[in-house]
C-alpha cells in the first residue's frame, strides 16, 4: 500500500515538472516573439521618423535656395519648425572645395571666380590644384581675366588671348599657376577624349598649391560658391543634406554650340 502511494506521488511530481517546463518554454517563446514584434515596430517608427527628418532637411535646403535665388539675401544660420513638428536648421558658408561629379566628353562647365557681392577685391588665387577620374580623359582649362572694381574695364579679345591661353592636362592630376591673386576670373573646364568624373578643384594663395605644400600655403575658399548644410529633425531622428551651389544664377550657355548651314538663317517678327 505504501509503495503504490509513493508511485502515485512520483507520477504527479513528474507531470508537474513537465507542465512547468512547457509553461516556461511558452513564456520564453512569448517574450522572444514580443521582443521581436516590439523591435520591428520600433524600427518601422525609426524609419518613418528618418523619412520625416529627411524631408525636413530638404525643406530647409529649398527655403535657403529660395532666399538666395529670389530674394538675393541669406543669413549664415536659419532654423524653423513645421506644422507637423519637423524641424530644420541650415548653415551657409563659402565652399572650401569644388567637386564636379560628372562631365561628359566634349562638354564644358563654367565657374565664376569672383565675388558677386563685392566686385572690388581680387579672387585671392594664385594656383589651382585639380584631380579627376577618367582613364585617358584630358581636361581643357581656359581662364578669362580682368581687373576687379566697381567699373570694370573689359580687355579686348586680343588682350584676353594674349593674357590667358588654353591649358590641356592629362593623367588625372594637374596644377595651374597662371592666376594672379588681385585679378578676377571666369574658368571653363572641358572634358576631352572621354568622360571625366569626380573632378576636385582646390584653390591656393601661392603657386604650386596642393597637398604637398603643407603649411606653406593656404587654401582659398571657392569664390562665388556656397555650401549649404541642412539638418532635419523629427523625434530622435536626424538627417543632413549638403548642397554646393553658385552664389548667383549662372548665365545660360549661349555660346556652347555652333550652327552650320548652307543657307542664311532668318527669323521673322511673327516667330518671336
Amino acid at each position: 500500500m505504501t509503495n503504490s502511494n509513493h508511485a502515485t506521488y512520483n507520477q504527479s511530481g513528474t507531470v508537474l515538472l513537465l507542465a512547468l517546463l512547457v509553461l516556461a518554454s511558452l513564456l520564453g517563446s512569448s517574450i522572444a516573439l514580443g521582443s521581436l514584434v516590439i523591435g520591428n515596430l520600433q524600427q518601422a517608427k525609426n524609419i518613418d521618423d528618418a523619412v520625416m527628418a529627411y524631408y525636413g532637411a530638404e525643406s530647409g535646403i529649398e527655403k535657403k535656395v529660395y532666399d538666395i535665388r529670389k530674394s538675393d539675401t541669406f543669413t549664415t544660420s536659419t532654423s524653423d519648425t513645421l506644422s507637423n513638428h519637423t524641424g530644420w536648421t541650415t548653415t551657409v558658408r563659402e565652399s572650401g572645395e569644388l567637386v564636379i561629379d560628372f562631365l561628359q566628353k566634349d562638354k564644358s562647365i563654367g565657374l565664376d571666380l569672383y565675388n558677386f557681392d563685392d566686385p572690388n577685391p581680387g579672387a585671392g588665387i594664385e594656383s589651382v590644384y585639380i584631380t579627376w577620374q577618367g582613364g585617358t580623359t584630358w581636361l581643357e582649362i581656359k581662364f578669362t581675366e580682368w581687373s576687379p572694381g566697381s567699373n570694370i574695364a573689359w580687355p579686348s579679345q586680343q588682350e584676353v588671348s594674349a593674357l590667358k591661353g588654353t591649358f590641356i592636362y592629362s593623367g588625372g592630376l594637374a596644377t595651374n599657376n597662371s592666376l594672379v591673386s588681385n585679378k578676377a576670373y571666369h574658368m571653363e573646364i572641358k572634358a576631352l577624349r572621354g568622360d571625366a568624373s569626380d573632378i576636385n578643384l582646390n584653390f591656393y594663395d601661392i603657386d604650386d598649391g596642393g597637398p604637398a605644400c603643407s603649411n606653406n600655403c593656404v587654401k582659398v575658399n571657392v569664390p562665388n560658391r556656397l555650401e549649404i548644410d541642412s539638418t532635419g529633425t523629427y523625434g530622435k531622428s536626424r538627417r543632413v543634406i549638403r548642397v554646393n551651389m553658385p552664389r548667383k544664377t549662372p548665365m545660360s550657355s549661349l555660346y556652347e554650340y555652333v550652327l552650320f548651314t548652307e543657307r542664311s538663317l532668318t527669323k521673322g517678327a511673327g516667330e518671336l
